[in-house]
């Protein structure tokens, strides 16, 4: 799970199983992988690694499974999938808290924000996605990555 995980695990853990079916399409490299990709893979109702897909095979994988909203994680950062999402593979398609900018691209419907900030037209007109103003009440999770604190190095 990179960074992006620990936002997006709290919405993860609280979708109505019962009204959503959630997959996941991997593309990270395994020596990324930690507690968090065990915890989506384990959760998830179908896992797909797409390293080693490329774009066109990814964008049909994704319409044979029929995936209604298509959430990206990873905007502009490192292992995106932006080009597959420029085939606009699903009817809605949303960006969401791995590269806190717009994407660039008149196919994503929207872009998320989890900070409150208050709806500006003239941040609103520097986004190609409509934005989506999210409250939450825990922004994030990072209890499998606490780490303690030592003590401090001086005296």
């Amino acid at each position: 799970m990179a960074f992006s995980g620990l936002f997006f695990t709290p919405i993860w853990d609280k979708l109505d199983r019962k009204q959503f079916e959630l997959y996941c399409y991997n593309n990270s490299p395994s020596y990324l992988r930690n507690a968090g990709t065990d915890h989506f893979e384990a959760t998830a109702d179908a896992w797909r690694d797409i390293q080693h897909v490329n774009p066109i095979e990814l964008a049909e994988m994704i319409k044979t499974d029929k995936i209604d909203i298509l959430i990206n994680l990873s905007g502009h950062t490192g292992y995106n999938r932006l080009s597959t999402f420029a085939l606009k593979p699903a009817p809605i398609q949303i960006s969401w808290v791995g590269y806190h900018a717009t994407t660039g691209l008149p196919v994503m419907d929207y872009y998320a924000t989890i900070f409150s900030v208050a709806k500006d037209p003239v941040i609103e007109e520097q986004f190609t996605e409509k934005l989506i103003y999210l409250s939450l009440p825990n922004s994030f999770d990072n209890k499998e990555s606490t780490i303690l604190v030592n003590p401090l190095p001086f005296t």
